[in-house]
Formats: structure tokens, sequence, C-alpha cells
């Protein structure tokens, strides 16, 4: 799991000879600082010592200096090993990662900071950051009724956690319409005090999209939205002030170039903060500043109709289409015409802070620290970055929050592209899948339909990411999904309605089951989940 580490600490000094005072604080992220002390020990500058008692690999490292009386400062870092930084510098910021990469980040690290000439006293501010990668735990709860016909998933999933150092994640498996298999893996509170449950909560990322799809086709069906609607007439964009469409062609643009992907947008908006110094706003931008930005600013790629190139921009717009024409925010219409009448009540919008989170709803581990997206003028304090993310503004792309099992029923309903699955499958043929990421979230979705009629489809969610997402995903979802195709015994159990567990199908001749590796699994109780041994996989 990536961690953040921010020590931030002022020292006060009288450099031309007197007496200093420094004062040291801690921004105690992730657990990883438990004390600094600070003290002055030169009559020209000042040795910093900090301790890190979580230890993990450093992955990346930052290093910031401010001063109210600037001049060059020699400054040499002491890492736990005894590794040596040093460097005098005359601007304000030194990366340090070229000699902290790979170290471990747990033990004594020390500050020695001089300046070359000695002066009258001034205030001088500096921050390390490092970003480590926590070691493997020894094991990860794992929760849910054990599924012996499909119990090598549990290696599956466990190892890849273990792999990347995530703590918590989710995996539904759907066959034939029935929920045969629903386990979670992990944590469902950062202090990692409580096993996660099967039906916890967690952030979509981009696999909000296909219900977006859903949600529009859904009022096209009703009547309440034609596809042939243009984008910029429904929206009421105009031109504002002496600004006009960038590129005439937005103007054609129409729900349906939206929904298939053929509207000739670029992929993303910039942020609200940089739409909102853009125009001037002094405020981070709402998406309907962002939608009047982008249509007088942007020029597309292509013809509407013409090609084909996916756009989150694009279901970001079908997010406020979605709005206008139901009366309702995008948010309450997805829980309300989607989420319960379909029968999947944890569907809704996600939160932004850790304050909002839903109930159920797991944590998220954050690759960096930054100033939330709504904090215009960064006077906020940083936080963990999937708690910096306005996910009102991506409504429509990314927003959205759901558990395993219930993005389950909507595959067992719907196709990705948002239309209704036939009473009957027989004949189709159909093979789909869909990668989510963002900060903190990592999520794949499958389904598959072949001509005989039989589905399958699979849902897995985690609560983090690396820089390498889209190696990430392939690598889970080829795993899971060579595994599954490989099954020929499944169980009859179907979870959406039955507690307990069914006879098995009979077994397909010819293909052996998979096999488990080795780990002893125990029926849990409510309160005590199984663990998997991490060491053995």
């Amino acid at each position: 799991m990536k961690q953040n580490v921010t020590a931030l600490f002022v020292c006060t000094s009288l450099l031309a000879g007197g007496v200093a005072a420094c004062r040291g604080q801690v921004t105690l992220i992730r657990r990883d600082f438990n004390d600094l002390s600070v003290s002055y020990n030169s009559r020209n500058g000042c040795t910093v010592p900090f301790s890190v008692t979580a230890s993990g690999t450093i992955t990346q490292a930052w290093w910031w200096i401010w001063s109210t009386g600037w001049r060059d400062l020699h400054i040499c870092y002491t890492l736990p090993d005894g590794t040596l930084f040093e460097s005098v510098i005359g601007q304000p910021g030194v990366s340090i990662t070229q000699v902290a990469i790979g170290k471990e980040s747990g033990g004594r690290w020390q500050l020695d900071l001089f300046e070359t000439v000695p002066g009258p006293a001034h205030v001088v501010s500096t921050r390390i950051q490092l970003v480590t990668q926590r070691h493997a735990r020894k094991d990860l709860p794992v929760t849910g009724l054990p599924v012996a016909e499909l119990s090598r998933l549990d290696d599956i999933v466990v190892e890849f956690l273990t792999k990347y150092g995530f703590e918590a994640a989710t995996l539904a498996v759907v066959r034939n319409g029935r929920l045969v298999f629903e386990h979670g893996y992990g944590w469902q509170d950062e202090a990692c005090t409580r096993a996660i449950e099967p039906n916890a909560i967690m952030r979509l990322a981009s696999n909000t999209i296909p219900i977006t799809r859903a949600a529009v086709r859904d009022l096209i069906d009703s009547g309440r939205l034609a596809q042939t609607a243009r984008v910029c007439d429904l929206l009421g964009v105009r031109p504002t002030g002496v600004r006009a469409f960038a590129d005439a062609r937005v103007r054609n643009i129409t729900v349906a170039d939206l929904l298939n992907d053929r509207s000739g947008w670029t992929d993303h908006a910039p942020s609200p903060r940089d739409v909102g110094t853009a125009l001037g706003l002094g405020h981070s931008a709402t998406l309907d500043e962002t939608i009047t930005y982008m249509y007088c600013t942007s020029k597309l790629l292509f013809a509407p109709g013409t090609s084909v190139g996916f756009s989150h921009w694009g279901y970001q717009l079908l997010g406020a289409v979605i709005e206008c024409a139901s009366g309702l925010s995008y948010g309450d219409y997805i829980h309300s015409e989607i989420g319960l009448a379909g029968g999947m009540p944890t569907l809704q919008m996600a939160g932004s802070t850790a304050m909002e989170a839903l109930d159920n709803e797991t944590w998220y581990a954050g690759e960096t620290f930054e100033h939330p997206d709504w904090d215009f003028h960064q006077t906020q304090p940083l936080v963990p970055a999937p708690y910096a993310i306005d996910m009102a503004a991506g409504r429509g792309a990314g927003s959205l929050a759901c558990s395993a099992r219930d993005y389950g029923r909507f595959l067992v309903r719907r196709f990705h592209t948002g239309q209704k699955k036939p009473a009957s499958l027989s004949g189709l043929t159909w093979e789909y899948v869909f990668y989510g990421s963002l900060n903190g979230t990592l999520t794949v979705t499958f389904d598959k339909v072949t001509p005989d009629g039989s589905s399958l489809s699979f849902v897995l969610l985690v609560n983090e990411r690396i820089s390498s997402w889209a190696d990430l995903h392939n690598e889970i979802k080829d795993q899971v999904r060579e595994y599954l195709l490989g099954v020929r015994r499944w169980p009859t159990i179907d979870l959406f309605v039955e507690p307990e567990a069914l006879p098995s199908e009979p077994d397909d001749p010819g293909t052996p089951l998979s096999s488990s590796m080795g780990h002893r699994i125990v029926l849990p109780d409510t309160h005590s989940p199984r663990r998997f041994d991490s060491s053995s996989c």
C-alpha cells in the first residue's frame, strides 16, 4: 500500500552568534510518524532528528525549504541506513529520490541545515514528503461464504493484493444470473481493525459510465429524451461575453453522439481549479461552468458522428443531460431509477471527503497528498488524494459507488452499453471488460455471453491503485477470467436470494477442477473472518 509521510518543521535561528530556538510539528498521516524532536547544535545552523516507526520501501521523496531572508543553504539528510544527501541550494525544492528510492523509511532520519553565509535571524521552514510502499502484511482477512468449487479465486485475489500492498477489495461472480461467489478481502477501515465485508461499498471510478449509459437509454425509451437532440440546446449552452464557440461543430453534437462515443470531444476536461483560473472565477468551477468553458475553448478531434473516440468528458455532459431530462440531480436519479428500481440499493453518488463516506463504504489509500479540488486558493491542509476529488464535478463519468454484488446484479440485466439484456441470451456472443481508475480506486467489470445462452460476469473493486494502473487491470482481469472460464463444476447457490449453499452442478467431463493452494479454510461466524497467510502464496 502506498503511503505518504509529511513532516513539517520550522527553525528560527539567530545565525550571527546569538541563541536559537527550534520548534517542530508533525502532520500525522497514515500513522507513519510518531515523534519529531528538534534541537539547535550550531551557531549557524540546526540539526533536526525525527523518526519513522512504520517501515516501508521509499518509492518517491521530495524536500522543500522556504525562508523569510533567503540565503544559500547547505543541507544534509542522513537516512536510516546512513546514506547521505548533501546539496547547496538557492531554490525552494530539491528531490532526494535519487538517494532515497528503494531505501527503508523506518528508523532515524536527520537533517543538518547550515547557511553558507551567516546573517541576521530569520525563519526557515522546510518539509519532507515521502511516498512509501508498506511491506505486505502476513495475512489478510477474507470474508464471505466459502464456495469450494471456486476456492482458487481467494488465492488469486490475495496474491494480487499482497503483491502490490493493497489492503481492501471485494469480488462478486455471477453465473447464469445467479450470484455464486461474493467475498471481501482485507480491511474496512484504515486502522485495519475491521475486516471488510463482501457487500462493502466502494467507488466505481469509470465503471460509473455503463450506469450513465443505462440511465440515458431509459430516458430515451420513456420519451423524455430524444437521441437526436443537440446537447448544447438541451443544456442551454451559449457563448459568453466576447467568447464564441471555439469549434462551430460542437453545436451539432447530439445525445446519440455522446452515448455512442462519436462526439469528437477530447477525453478529459481540465480540473475545476484550472477552469476557475482560466475563467477568472475566483473559485473552482462547477460542472455548469466547465461546460461553458469547454464549449467556448475546445476544438473537436473529429466531426460529430464521423468516427469513434472515447471521452470521459462526454459522459460528464450526459450526467448533465440526465439532470435536464429527469428534473432530478444525477445522484438522485441514479439511486432511485437505476439503483432502487433495479434491486441495487447501494448504487449512489460517492462523497468527496472522508466525512462524506456512505454507510458501509470502505476507506481509500492515495498515491499522493493534494489540495482539495474545491480549495481554489490552496489554503486548506493537504489531504490524501482520494479525498481531494470533487466527485460532484465528475458526475456521469466517475462519481458513483456501490457494492460488487449490486454491480453484478446490474450486469445480469444490462450490457455495458446500457442496453437491457433480452430474456433469452441464446444465439448471442458477447464479451466486454471495463476498467475504472481514480486515485484510491481500481475497478474491473467483466461480462461474457456465449451462443448457448450461458453468461458469466465478475466485479472486482479495490481501494487503491498505483501509477501503472493499466497493467494491473489487465493482470488481475486475465487471472480471474482465465480461471473462471476453466471452471467445469459450478455451485447452484444464488446469493442474491439464498443464504446457504446448495449442491453443485454436475461436473463437465474432461476438465478437472482448479484446486486451492492449500489455504486452511474455516467457515467464519459473523465476528471471525477467515485469514489467508500470504507467505504461502
